[in-house]
């Protein structure tokens, strides 16, 4: 259950857990110091938006990925020598599996009925070089940044991804979880932020492993981000 939790006790949360931040390699497998951000809010023309960082192999590595001894070149990605390059190229040539990717990577439920939300905006950033995220507003202009076009090194990635539901509001039970992860080992160290933001202030969430997440309905409190969507 999400319940409201003050943003220290997040933050103690998931220092006192850690990361483990090994040696890029080639082909391996991520290890990623910072974690997933997932924000949840309605729109102000009445639309539910789900916006999610996290890292490109988490998003697309399948889940039999066998990390340092793979031979297999990941989805969407190029070898050029030893090293594995992310491809926008690639994705902009094939956005359908794409999308259907990302969708695959996420289950979504309000009031117990399980909707599927359609893809919206999507970014990839060098994890150095990618703009701010933690709130609402900064994730918006990420989205309003020029798309990355040339390749990226695939295991130093970061994919921004906007999910829509039309129509819906944040006034139902949700539930939000993904199975993106689930067998490998990083996932024991890595950590997830949801936000969702309602009138009295934001409801944090932090977890360690796989998203899984719910919140009552709450018909009075869900807010309508007015001026931080525009």
């Amino acid at each position: 259950m999400l319940d409201v939790k003050i943003f220290r006790t997040v933050v103690l949360v998931l220092c006192a857990v850690g990361f483990v931040v090994t040696p890029y390699k080639s082909k391996a497998h991520f290890s990623y110091a910072d974690p997933r951000i997932v924000h949840i809010g309605e729109t102000d023309d009445g639309h539910l938006v789900i916006l999610i960082r996290m890292p490109v192999p988490l998003a697309l590595l399948p889940a039999d990925w066998q990390g340092v001894i793979e031979s297999r070149v990941p989805p969407f990605g190029v070898q050029i020598g030893d090293e594995v390059f992310l491809d926008p190229g690639l994705v902009n040539a094939d956005q359908v599996t794409f999308h259907q990717h990302l969708l695959d990577g996420l289950a979504l439920s309000l009031d117990q009925q399980i909707l599927t939300p359609q893809v919206g905006r999507i970014r990839f950033w060098l994890d150095g070089e990618r703009p701010g995220f933690s709130t609402p507003k900064s994730a918006l202009k990420s989205f309003a940044r020029a798309a990355v076009q040339t390749p990226l090194p695939y295991f130093d990635a970061t994919l921004d991804v906007e999910f829509i539901l039309p129509g819906e509001s944040l006034q139902s039970a949700i539930q939000i979880n993904s199975p993106l992860g689930a067998k490998f080992q990083i996932m024991d160290e890595f950590g997830t932020i949801v936000k969702l933001h309602r009138e009295t202030g934001t409801i944090t969430a932090a977890m360690i492993g796989i998203l899984d997440a719910e919140s009552d309905a709450h018909p009075t409190d869900w807010r309508r981000l007015l001026s931080l969507w525009r």
